[in-house]
Parts: structure tokens; C-alpha cells; sequence
């Protein structure tokens, strides 16, 4: 394959730029980002993009593949700047992937734009990140032996799922095929619930002491299960929006345990305690 484009250079997107290029997995790396400080250090400073597209429109025309990892509340607005130059294509030239951990809403987005789910189009989500982003946290490993989650339709042409795979496999990680919505409604309880509750714990517990304090005092423990408000807000933010129905679910059922384990303390069972600590403890070391 000849040319990626990725549009938008954040954590993710300059990963996949450096590890493409680290793997020589295609022969030239187009770049595009709102942010022209950041789209200039991609070809200039860090040398994470050959060039950078004038626009969307046209990076997607020279594109044999292009990448969406921009946030989800953006992916509207980016198909329908690149859907001048997709309504032109033969369907067996060029394909077209994202990375964000909302599947449906592309879907959607997608039907919107086109008026029906294009064959060219992969939704793809790959299993890694870091609580840091931004270009400059970009890693050419950081899929290397991860999981990456593929969501093809009925309308998916062999060729761009065959493009899209070559992509991540390439760059080190497995794939899985999973239902759009079977893969939003897993996704709202092992990773949006989760940056939920960390944004969540620290944002309650500043209402009751300082964060200087708080951090002060603060045990490993603590930093771990409150390392993902280190997150980036807006990003996970419009997560939240766009996964609402699936991430709702999951609060109401954690909600409801956590009274229960309220309960619990308030009147001293301890076997009721035992019992979730010792499920929990086994499910996390793998022995359920």
C-alpha cells in the first residue's frame, strides 16, 4: 500500500503514524490536525508524517487508506468533509477506518452522511492508549501485542476489511470481530465506566479536602484506581455522550452494588464483603 493519511495527531493517531512508518508498512504518511502547531511538529520536529494535507477532503483523495482518530463527537463533521472525495472512488481503491471507542454512533454518522453504511468504511477500535496524550506521547509499540476490535457490517467489502487488518497487524496487534452494539455495550462497563468512576472519585473527594492534600497523603492505591482522571476531559467527555444508553446501564448496575456493599458496612457482614472481595480478587487473577 502507498499512502495513509491519518487525520487528527494525537496519541493515537501519531502511534499508528510512527509505528507505520517504523514498519515500513506504507510508503508515505499524510497527516492532518486541526491544530497547525501540532500538524507542523508532525512533519518538522518529530518527523511523524511526510507531509501534511491542506485539508481533509484532499488528504482522503491521495489516500489508499485513511484513519479517523480524531474524538467520536467529531466523526459527523470528518465524514462529511471527506465524503466528496469517497463519492468519486471506484469502491476497490481506497478504505476508510477510525479508532474511536463508540461504534454505533460511526455507524449512524455514516448512514447520515452517505445515506447508507459505505463498503469502504471499517469501524475499528484498537485496545490501547495511556492516560497521556497528545503527539508528543505517541509510541511506534503501543499496539505492539494489543487487541484491536474491528465492528464490519454487512456491507463491508473483503478488500477494505483485507487493508484495515494489514494496518494493525502490522503494527503488532491481534484482531477480533465484534457487533457494533455487543462492542459499545462491553466497552461502556471495562473502559467508560471505569474513566467515569476515576473522574468521578477525585472530582467527589475534592468536595471534602483539598487536592494537595488529598495526593499528599494518597497511597499507591489510591493513585492507581484514580490514574485515569489524568485523562483527557473532552475526549472522554463526548465518550460519555455518545455511549450514553450502554455507559447509563452500567452506572445503574454498579450503582445498585455499591449500595449493596453500603449495606453491607453499615451493618457489619462481613461475609457479604468477603464474598465480593474474594469473586472480585479471583475474576482479576484469572481464576473464575
Amino acid at each position: 500500500m502507498k499512502t495513509l493519511f491519518v487525520i487528527g495527531l494525537g496519541l493515537i493517531g501519531s502511534s499508528v503514524a510512527r509505528g507505520v512508518r517504523e514498519q515500513g508498512l506504507f510508503k508515505r504518511i499524510v497527516g492532518f490536525d486541526v491544530d497547525e502547531g501540532v500538524a507542523h511538529a508532525a512533519v518538522v520536529a518529530t518527523n511523524v508524517c511526510d507531509e501534511i494535507a491542506p485539508n481533509i477532503a484532499q488528504g482522503a483523495l491521495q489516500a489508499d487508506l485513511t484513519l479517523i482518530a480524531t474524538p467520536v463527537g467529531t466523526l459527523h463533521c470528518v465524514l462529511q468533509q471527506i465524503a466528496p472525495s469517497m463519492r468519486e472512488m471506484v469502491n476497490e481503491e481506497r478504505c476508510v477506518t477510525d479508532v474511536g471507542s463508540v461504534k454505533v454512533g460511526l455507524i449512524t454518522a455514516a448512514i447520515e452522511v452517505f445515506g447508507a453504511m459505505p463498503g469502504w468504511l471499517v469501524p475499528g477500535h484498537p485496545l490501547a492508549g495511556s492516560e497521556q496524550s497528545g503527539l508528543h506521547a505517541g509510541s511506534a509499540d503501543l499496539f505492539r501485542e494489543r487487541k484491536v476490535l474491528l465492528c464490519p457490517t454487512s456491507t463491508t467489502l473483503p478488500s477494505a476489511l483485507q487493508a484495515v487488518e494489514y494496518l494493525w497487524r502490522g503494527l503488532g496487534a491481534s484482531i477480533e470481530h465484534l457487533n457494533a452494539t455487543e462492542h459499545d455495550r462491553l466497552l461502556a462497563m471495562t473502559s467508560h465506566l471505569p474513566h467515569l468512576l476515576a473522574f468521578g472519585l477525585v472530582d467527589a473527594l475534592l468536595e471534602v479536602e483539598p487536592a494537595a492534600t488529598l495526593f499528599r497523603y494518597a497511597g499507591g492505591g489510591f493513585r492507581d484506581v484514580t490514574r485515569l482522571a489524568s485523562s483527557d476531559p473532552l475526549m472522554w467527555r463526548d465518550i460519555s455522550l455518545h455511549n450514553a444508553q450502554p455507559l447509563l446501564a452500567a452506572l445503574d448496575h454498579i450503582t445498585a452494588h455499591l449500595a449493596r456493599l453500603r449495606e453491607a458496612v453499615a451493618h457489619g457482614d462481613g461475609d457479604a464483603l468477603l464474598a465480593a472481595f474474594v469473586r472480585a480478587k479471583q475474576a482479576r487473577d484469572g481464576e473464575l
